[in-house]
């Protein structure tokens, strides 16, 4: 899709109201072998269960198979985890791991002046085992997270061939505000390689920012 005019339009699984599970309100998961395409614009994401668990999420797309997604126009709020998490896992070692694929573009996750409302991680991405995961990260707004704003991870490479993980990350147009002013570590947490030897095969590509419009707001996010 080109996202060059900015809009938000109606799509497949949009305008949803999600709310009250014990973990995460949504989930995908994408298996060994597996292609999947993920479509969630314009819903409401709310996580107010009584018995929620620790750790517990709103909207997670997940698995080890192939994944384009679109994520867009979307607020979440409740997460005890990630508001959002989309998370490209590590095959066992010997198997190839599927390419990802997507765009977040604007979300709205947490409420300005609800203390942890964006959970302890607004947006996560991860690449893990081998593979691609590339990430378009545009015009999000995320507010009153305890942990990190965003979060990137390219880590545990896998160890038999194919053993090369990447992460492609554009991140544009973000506003990144309101941290926990107790626990809050960072508005933007990028790791390359977390596993001494093996993690020499994960690569990190990161834009960051850019010129007007493109750049993104951490000045009240650390």
């Amino acid at each position: 899709r080109d996202w060059s005019s900015d809009v938000c339009s109606s799509d497949l699984m949009s305008n949803n109201i999600l709310n009250n599970a014990r973990g995460e309100v949504i989930q995908t998961n994408s298996g060994p072998g597996a292609s999947m395409d993920v479509v969630f614009r314009g819903n409401t994401v709310s996580n107010n269960h009584a018995n929620i668990v620790a750790g517990a999420g709103g909207a997670a797309i997940t698995g080890v198979g192939a994944v384009t997604y679109d994520v867009s126009c979307n607020s979440f709020r409740g997460s005890k985890g990630n508001g959002l998490n989309l998370f490209k896992d590590r095959p066992s070692d010997g198997a190839a791991g599927g390419t990802w694929s997507g765009t977040i573009f604007s979300n709205t996750v947490g409420v300005t002046g609800v203390g942890s409302s964006a959970g302890s991680i607004g947006i996560n991405v991860d690449a893990k085992g081998n593979g691609t995961h590339t990430v378009l990260m545009k015009n999000n707004s995320i507010r009153n997270y305890d942990s990190g704003g965003i979060v990137l991870e390219v880590v545990e490479a896998n160890t038999v061939a194919p053993v090369q993980v990447t992460l492609n990350a554009t991140l544009i147009g973000n506003l990144i505000a309101e941290p926990n002013p107790d626990l809050a570590f960072t508005g933007l947490f990028a790791v390359q390689g977390s596993v001494p030897g093996s993690d020499a095969n994960t690569t990190l590509n990161l834009k960051l920012g850019g010129v007007g419009a493109e750049q993104n707001n951490f000045t009240a996010g650390d």
